[in-house]
Parts: C-alpha cells; sequence; structure tokens
C-alpha cells in the first residue's frame, strides 16, 4: 500500500470516527436518561472543584462560573466517552461493508447506486448519477443490472461526467443485457452518466451497483 492509500485510509477513518462522535452524542442527548447522567456527572464535577463539605457548597451555589467549569468537565467526559465507542464502531463498520486489497476496496455486497427505469423514450439520453463513496481521481467498478420484459434489446453505456462532456462523439463502451465496467476514472465531480439504446417500449429497471473502490 502506497503513502496516497494510507493518507485516505486515514482521513476516511477519521471522517467515519467524527460521524459516529457525533451520532452517539445525539443519540444520548435525545435520551431522558443520557441527559440525566451528564447532570449528574456535572454535580459530582461541581462538588470536587468545591470540596468544601455540603455547608460551603450550599453556601457558593451562587458561584456560576464554577458551576459552568463544573459542566464543561461532564460534557468533555461524555464527548471523550463517545470518542473511545466510536473509535471501535469504525473498525466494525468498515469489517461490515468490506475489506481492503491493497489500494482497493472491496464491497462484501455490491451497494446500489443509482436506479432508474428506461425505455426506447429514453434512447441515447444522457441520465446523470453520483457515486459518492468513491476517491477522486481514483478508479471504480460498476455493475449493471437490467430487470425486465426485454432487457437482451437494452444496451447501456456509462462514462466519466468528464470524460463524457469533453468527448461526446467518442465510442461509447456499449454492453448489451448488463454487465460490469472495470477501472472507470473517478473525475473531482464524482458523477457519470448512463446512456441507454433500447429496441422496445416495454420500460425495464437499470440498477448500478459499486462492486469496488480504488486509489491510482
Amino acid at each position: 500500500m502506497d503513502r496516497r492509500a494510507i493518507l485516505v485510509r486515514v482521513r476516511r477513518y477519521l471522517a467515519s470516527w467524527l460521524r459516529l462522535v457525533r451520532d452517539e452524542a445525539r443519540d444520548v442527548a435525545a435520551d431522558t436518561l443520557g441527559l440525566t447522567q451528564i447532570l449528574t456527572a456535572a454535580v459530582a464535577y461541581f462538588a470536587l472543584i468545591r470540596s468544601g463539605g455540603i455547608e460551603k457548597m450550599a453556601a457558593d451555589l451562587h458561584n456560576l462560573w464554577q458551576a459552568i467549569q463544573a459542566l464543561i468537565y461532564a460534557l468533555a467526559t461524555f464527548l471523550l466517552i463517545c470518542g473511545i465507542k466510536a473509535a471501535f464502531r469504525v473498525k466494525s463498520e468498515e469489517k461490515t461493508l468490506g475489506q481492503w486489497h491493497g489500494n482497493g476496496f472491496i464491497y462484501k455486497a455490491p451497494r446500489l447506486v443509482f436506479m432508474t427505469e428506461v425505455s426506447d423514450a429514453d434512447n441515447m439520453k444522457w441520465i446523470p448519477f453520483r457515486v459518492p463513496d468513491v476517491e477522486v481521481n481514483g478508479s471504480a467498478e460498476l455493475r449493471v443490472e437490467l430487470d425486465g420484459l426485454e432487457t437482451k434489446r437494452i444496451k447501456v453505456a456509462i462514462l466519466p461526467k468528464m470524460i463524457a462532456e469533453t468527448g461526446l462523439d467518442a465510442p461509447w463502451p456499449w454492453i448489451g443485457g448488463g454487465g460490469s465496467y472495470n477501472m472507470l476514472f473517478v473525475d473531482k465531480y464524482k458523477s457519470f452518466y448512463l446512456r441507454v439504446a433500447a429496441e422496445t417500449c416495454n420500460k425495464s429497471i437499470v440498477r448500478i451497483y459499486l462492486v469496488k473502490w480504488g486509489i491510482v
């Protein structure tokens, strides 16, 4: 694995970690018991800060700054716990999705990224779609599946947005009845165009799956 692949993995790990910390914090904030635990911790920190006995603590309750300080400590402890839990969940979540092979990530089950319905009314139309979970200037393997009465009479083609819009007269890589596109270049938009050539008015469903993406 080269240096860029390592940096990408670290960046994606941190992004997933921050997302999971946010989710953990949101779930606790929406839970009455979670809020009670935070407030209880704040009171405990406040008692530690003052540590001058019940009478003195009661006499000094007017000290707003110390109360705020206790709350800050409690929130910091809460976020630390969320961060630790999220760190364990990131790796588990990644293993659930798939695994790394060199500079590429292969999904255990292809991920549906786009779906549409087509017929001869859509012949040669530009149908845009986006694949968010890939790396810019990397590669993607997409699988096309057709579902309908006459899928053998439908051909599809996929090109990256940047290539499609700058080379409209270039030959499109047509495949009939569905198939796979390996090593598609991922441009800065992470977007692609689907083109359809249908010989039937019967509508078919086109499903596009992300099988693998890589870092070039």
